[in-house]
């Protein structure tokens, strides 16, 4: 969901950015990514609150800055464990991410990945120069892609929220744990993402 106007929005495998009717899935183009995205590639999006900008991630490493309003997409760092991060060294297979924070008028935000490679949430910072900060472990055996997202109440606190293996669990940003809520029932296919979207 982009805060900046409350509308659900979504990527194609070609680079096209949609907005979707959460309420039929019918779809509309809003531009075209003005770089080729590495096809194959399992995708992490979100939208910067602050900056207005969504944020592309790949398993393989790469991480784009695009203005959905035209399409102009800003490669930025390549994702590396931080230097002093237990994890350093290794390749980093992120899958899922978003900010906290998420709401119109947001100045201040962070943005969390979800790691399947060491099965742990990282804190990017700073997020355009790619560098991975180990929060801690989730605590749970991934089987499959992973969704994740943030709810926020608008004053501060913020709340993880990762569907995994048909399970949608809580996460503690502070600690990375994570804790089951409960199974989702209905599911069918694959789902890579999920949002949350803002009360009515």
């Amino acid at each position: 969901v982009r805060p900046a106007d409350g509308k659900l929005y979504g990527m194609t495998a070609d680079g096209a950015v949609v907005t979707l009717d959460a309420r039929t899935g019918k779809w509309e183009k809003k531009s075209q990514l003005s770089e080729q995205l590495p096809r194959g590639a399992m995708f992490a999006v979100d939208f910067n609150p602050a900056a207005d900008r969504l944020r592309v991630l790949t398993n393989t490493g790469m991480s784009y800055r695009i203005n959905v309003d035209d399409g102009k997409t800003t490669i930025d760092g390549s994702l590396k464990f931080a230097d002093a991060d237990t994890h350093k060294g290794m390749p980093p297979k992120v899958t899922a991410a978003a900010y906290s924070n998420s709401y119109a008028g947001s100045k201040e935000t962070a943005l969390y990945d979800i790691d399947m490679g060491t099965g742990a949430l990282v804190k990017q910072a700073p997020p355009n120069d790619g560098t991975l900060n180990t929060i801690g472990m989730l605590g749970v055996k991934f089987e499959g892609p992973v969704a994740f997202d943030i709810s926020s109440d608008g004053k501060g606190g913020n709340t993880g929220w990762m569907l995994a293996s048909g399970t949608l669990y809580s996460v503690d940003l502070a600690s990375g744990m994570a804790k089951a809520a409960g199974k989702v029932a209905g599911l069918k296919g694959t789902i890579s993402d999920i949002a949350i979207l803002p009360s009515e």
